[in-house]
């Protein structure tokens, strides 16, 4: 497959941006960090004409920057494949794209407001071509919790995990914080205070990893 991309990168351009666009996607969901730029890069800033293999490589490689951490540079592609999708009229497109677009947005922590509205759009969307209702179904909190209960008594009766564990539903309820004064009390420095700053720096490293392997 690998061979088959360099030589229509030096004899056939247009079949190398159709063949990197439509590889996008399986790169990014395999977490193909170094082969995904090798070929992507070139496609994103290079001068194609054939619209959809635009979309599907910035769109594609768009998933796979945010999932490793770059996330300023993944909302852009992200964005232009949006926008690419949507001149296309290709609802199903655009609505995976709106979806990716809520998760980067929802990493950053920088609007809240901008993922909900993101992935409403997404769900609506994604309702409309698969000729389904938008989900609008708001389960009260009591409900679900009686339904753990239930499932979890039904699943020890089979021996297997429950599906919806009762002691997940209690987060649902109030949000838990932990008290570390007495950790730093001994000394003990947290090398990350804040969560989304972690989770950043892991994407961070787990990028350089793919890309140096």
């Amino acid at each position: 497959m690998l061979g088959a991309l360099r030589w229509a990168d030096h004899h056939d351009p247009e079949s190398y941006n159709l063949l990197a666009g439509s590889l996008s996607w399986f790169w990014a969901s395999n977490s193909h960090y170094a082969t995904a730029r090798e070929f992507l890069e070139k496609v994103v800033t290079g001068s194609i004409g054939n619209r959809i293999a635009l979309a599907r490589a910035m769109t594609g490689y768009g998933i796979l920057l945010s999932t490793g951490g770059d996330l300023e540079r993944a909302l852009d592609l992200l964005n232009r494949g949006l926008s690419l999708w949507r001149e296309l009229k290709n609802r199903k497109e655009e609505a995976l794209a709106l979806e990716q677009i809520s998760f980067a947005l929802m990493y950053t922590s920088q609007d809240n407001e901008a993922v909900v509205e993101h992935a409403k759009e997404a769900l609506t969307l994604a309702a409309e071509t698969y000729d389904t209702k938008p989900p609008t179904l708001h389960l009260p909190l009591a409900l679900v919790k009686a339904t753990a209960i239930m499932d979890g008594f039904i699943s020890a009766l089979r021996g297997k995990i429950p599906d919806l564990e009762y002691d997940a539903v209690k987060f649902l309820y109030a949000d838990y914080v932990v008290d570390n004064s007495k950790l730093k009390n001994t000394g003990f420095s947290l090398t990350y205070t804040d969560f989304r700053e972690s989770m950043r720096e892991l994407g961070e490293r787990f990028a350089r990893s793919q890309h140096d392997g």
